[in-house]
């Protein structure tokens, strides 16, 4: 199961820094469109919103995913005890993006980060003596 999360991921990273035919594949209004349905059960919604929900926790992974393997030092401490899950972090995303209107003109994966480094900021280390 985590294979299948890390090629979704790989590949919604893959044709979002790609822009296939420069087109933008996701705006913040969308993903905030999608994340607010994240978290609803199944039986309450469409079809058509289940696969809008699984496009945020699918790039929520996504840039997750990329940016913990291309930062070098992250500013984003997620709990090492593997705690925190997709939707979680999908619905913090969702509380931030509705929270903040007026950023919605930002890009998507840098509201992501920005409201996951918010959520889990990593601790200030002492100055060196």
């Amino acid at each position: 199961m985590r294979h299948r999360w890390l090629i979704l991921s790989g590949v919604f990273c893959l044709l979002q820094f790609c822009g296939i035919a420069s087109a933008k594949i996701m705006t913040s209004v969308k993903l905030r469109e999608y994340c607010q349905l994240v978290g609803i059960p199944d039986s309450q919604i469409t079809s058509s919103q289940i696969d809008d929900a699984e496009k945020c926790l699918f790039y929520v992974a996504g840039v997750v995913d990329g940016y913990s393997v291309a930062s070098g030092t992250s500013r984003i401490c997620l709990p090492k005890d593997g705690s925190v899950t997709y939707t979680q972090m999908a619905l913090i995303v969702s509380k931030y993006l509705n929270d903040h209107p007026e950023i919605l003109n930002n890009d998507p994966e840098y509201l992501i980060l920005d409201a996951l480094y918010k959520a889990f900021p990593c601790p200030l280390k002492p100055p060196p003596k």
